[in-house]
């Protein structure tokens, strides 16, 4: 009677064991995490509490086109996931610009947001299936993040370049390991992929005054220095150099990759691409998955020599 009755002790014990240690062990790393972010919504001027993987939703439908492959709108979310992560653990939020929240709505700080319901009348009938596309992106990729060296990384990322992507360091100063040039496809497929802007020559010189007030205009357009990605990195104007980021602001052009042409009474810059060229191209990241490539291989491409990990709320 003794023996039959330990092995059933013996027979707890492992079942115990079973349900305390060994299931919660393979589960490390795969449990969805249920926590929530601070939103400061520009436009309604309120801090909303919601569901991060809600948010996430909200930047992916604001920032990626709905059309695109599933496999792009993937690489966003977790692209999305993974500089959100990154702004807060950093705790570059900007408390008057957020209201105190962790982030907020204005895409020119944080990341677009966009609800449901904003988006009922953009897609139309479209809507249903293009939010359930959305959902299935985010959720398919729950909790993935972007990691370099164990941390998670700025996973910046614009619409279009010339074909290039851009080193960090040339845009904004500071070398980052993950973040440099490299070659992305599909990009002439962007709306915006040439555009053009005309300045009267007056206007020209008054723009330029605003930000350098002792230019001395000899000769208008001098001689200008490329990035490795094929934007303007300095150019002369005047008796002045201006880095391209400068030119791109002062002018409000889509972005820094442009030549300027100088005819009689006008100048004219012809534009290349939408944005600042750095990390990852939306409109590349859907070419390469129209030609069969993974969200994993398409993050792979525009952020070098990193790992794709599980993020764990601490």
């Amino acid at each position: 009677m003794i023996i039959p009755f330990l092995k059933k002790i013996a027979l707890w014990i492992i079942v115990i064991v079973i349900v305390i240690v060994i299931i919660p062990f393979f589960m490390v790393g795969k449990k969805k995490i249920s926590h929530t972010v601070s939103v400061y919504i520009s436009d309604m001027d309120k801090v909303v509490n919601m569901d991060f993987e809600k948010y996430i939703e909200g930047v992916v439908r604001a920032e990626m086109p709905a059309s695109f492959h599933i496999e792009a709108l993937k690489a966003q979310s977790v692209a999305t996931r993974s500089y959100t992560i990154k702004k807060i653990n950093s705790n570059q939020n900007n408390k008057e610009i957020h209201k105190g929240a962790s982030v907020c709505t204005l895409p020119e700080h944080c990341q677009a947001y966009k609800s449901e319901e904003d988006m009922k009348k953009t897609w139309g009938k479209n809507a249903k299936q293009y939010n359930k596309k959305i959902k299935d992106a985010v959720n398919s990729t729950s909790n993935k993040i972007i990691v370099y060296e164990d941390e998670v990384i700025n996973a910046v990322f614009h619409a279009s370049n010339g074909g290039k992507t851009e080193n960090s360091h040339e845009v904004w100063g500071g070398n980052v390991a993950y973040l440099k040039s490299t070659q992305s496809f599909g990009e002439e497929e962007a709306p915006k992929f040439k555009t053009s802007a005309s300045y009267h020559i007056d206007e020209f010189k008054n723009i330029i005054l605003q930000n350098a007030p002792d230019t001395v205009f000899e000769n208008i357009i001098g001689e200008k220095t490329l990035t490795e990605g094929g934007s303007v990195k300095t150019i002369n104007i005047g008796n002045k150099t201006f880095s391209g980021t400068d030119i791109r602001k002062m002018f409000k052009l889509n972005s820094a990759n442009f030549d300027i042409i100088e005819q009689e009474n006008k100048i004219t810059f012809n534009v290349t691409g939408y944005g600042h060229g750095v990390g990852m191209s939306q409109y590349g990241a859907n070419k390469m998955a129209k030609m069969g490539k993974s969200y994993e291989e398409i993050i792979k491409n525009y952020y070098h020599n990193v790992e794709i990990s599980e993020y764990i709320k601490p």
